[in-house]
């Protein structure tokens, strides 16, 4: 479910990582990238203030271990972390 918009403020259940930045995508200025297919389908929850997009941008990456790189203040790309990519590759039991 996403929610809210109209109100400036986006609320989401159980939707896509590429859900949530369409959404946040016209709210900001210049281009929001998605880098990697497998990040866009992860599932997140969460409640986000459109009017302050690049807030909205930073608590969806900090929430779900996205890396943010702003290569200009009119081009911003998300993307897996090394630490989220390290955990899929070693994903280890406990000793």
């Amino acid at each position: 479910m996403i929610a809210g918009w109209r109100d400036g403020v986006l609320a989401v259940q159980n939707r896509t990582i590429s859900d949530v930045v369409e959404a946040i995508r016209p709210w900001p200025r210049g281009l929001l990238i998605l880098r990697g297919a497998r990040l866009g389908t992860r599932r997140v929850t969460g409640v986000y203030d459109l009017r302050h997009p690049q807030a909205a941008i930073k608590a969806l990456a900090d929430a779900y271990g996205i890396k943010i790189t702003r290569i200009s203040l009119w081009l911003v790309i998300l993307s897996e972390s090394y630490v989220e990519l390290t955990k899929d590759l070693y994903d280890l039991p406990e000793i």
